[in-house]
């Protein structure tokens, strides 16, 4: 039987940078390494300030040494109904 199609998956955790409660920096994980893509994934976070409208997203990949390398930065508006509670959905997909 010939494959047509091969399996695709990650090759490294996916992290999202956030904020402990003394302003250290903290990656959470939220993709593992070896899931098959596409790959949806779902988080809640908090803001830092109450009424904060704009949030900045940085992903980053696990790389050796125990470093992280960073994938990309988004920002994102928080429309006035919204509370400090932000849900993040996040697609990872293959880019061949």
């Amino acid at each position: 039987m010939e494959v047509l199609c091969e399996s695709i998956t990650t090759k490294h955790k996916t992290f999202i940078e956030t904020r402990d409660d003394a302003d250290e920096v903290v990656y959470k994980e939220i993709i593992d390494e070896n899931i098959g893509l596409p790959y949806k994934v779902d988080h809640q976070f908090y803001t830092l300030v109450e009424n904060q409208k704009i949030i900045t997203v940085k992903l980053f990949t696990d790389a050796e040494n125990g470093k992280k390398e960073k994938l990309g930065t988004g920002f994102f508006t928080i429309s006035e109904k919204s509370s400090c509670i932000v849900n993040l959905i996040l697609f990872q997909s293959y880019r061949g």
